[in-house]
């Protein structure tokens, strides 16, 4: 079984070591939304969509990618065709059956009202997260940059991976950034809006 595809389209990828880049962003939806509109696709199709720019890289993301049993071989077919790989997810789901090579990047969105767990990365996932992978916080409050900070440095992150904090909803960049310096530690201040 593949995965459901709402969107293959080339274009600038957002955030993190790949900003600003063009590549392809493979768009896919909820598995067992029978709302969500895509159409679903296997491996060797989603490789010959994105062969006009085989050097490229892809990102998959939308709907939690990891959701699908299919990714993994999908990571790997567009790997050997000379694709580098990004699979943007919430971290509910361990990454640890993602091929090596797949850059990972965990977003941590979580509701505006509280601190719920189940919007959070997993601990594991955390733990999982090596070399070249991103961590992005979403930072809508001191509360939530307090709780994020608290997580960076109890995993060690900034000594692991990439970590990126961006602001949303009343936090500016202006705040995020000083509260960034105050904690002496090497945090990229991302653009609002940029998941």
């Amino acid at each position: 079984m593949g995965m459901r595809v709402a969107s293959i389209s080339l274009g600038f990828l957002n955030g993190g070591k790949w900003h600003g880049f063009p590549g392809w962003i493979v768009r896919v939806v909820e598995p067992d939304n029978p709302a969500a509109h895509g159409e679903v696709l296997e491996s060797d199709e989603i490789v010959d969509e994105c062969r006009s720019m085989p050097d490229s890289p892809v990102e998959i993301t939308g709907a939690e990618p990891l959701a699908y049993g299919a990714l993994a071989n999908t990571c790997n077919e567009l790997l050997l065709h000379g694709h580098r790989v990004r699979v943007v997810t919430g971290g509910a789901i361990s990454v640890s059956r993602l091929p090596e090579g797949v850059l990972r990047r965990v977003v941590w969105t979580k509701p505006r009202s509280n601190l719920e767990s189940s919007a959070l990365p997993s601990e594991q996932v955390l733990l999982e997260l090596v070399d070249d992978d991103e961590m992005v916080f979403v930072i809508e409050s001191r509360a939530s940059f307090e709780y994020a900070k608290q997580r960076i440095r109890h995993h060690r992150l900034t000594r692991k991976v990439q970590v990126e904090m961006i602001p949303e909803g009343a936090v500016t960049s202006e705040h995020l950034g000083g509260w960034i310096l105050e904690t002496g530690l090497p945090i990229r201040l991302g653009m609002s809006g940029v998941v």
